[in-house]
């Protein structure tokens, strides 16, 4: 993957994280306070995430 797929990878994943986080913050489920509160959890399900639209920007651009 080139630098310039990895950057559109980077800024749709801050994109999502973002709008992923703002919707959590209206709900009070166990998922939320565990993702909140523990941080290896956060970083897992922030690496799938990436990872996932990583994988849609190398498929989008054909590099498969």
């Amino acid at each position: 993957m080139n630098n310039g797929n990895y950057h559109a990878a980077q800024i749709a994943f801050t994109d999502g994280m973002m709008m992923v986080v703002a919707s959590m913050l209206e709900e009070k489920t166990e998922f939320v306070l565990h993702y909140f509160n523990n941080k290896d959890f956060q970083n897992l399900v922030n690496e799938r995430v990436f990872s996932t639209i990583k994988a849609q920007h190398i498929a989008q651009a054909g590099l498969v």
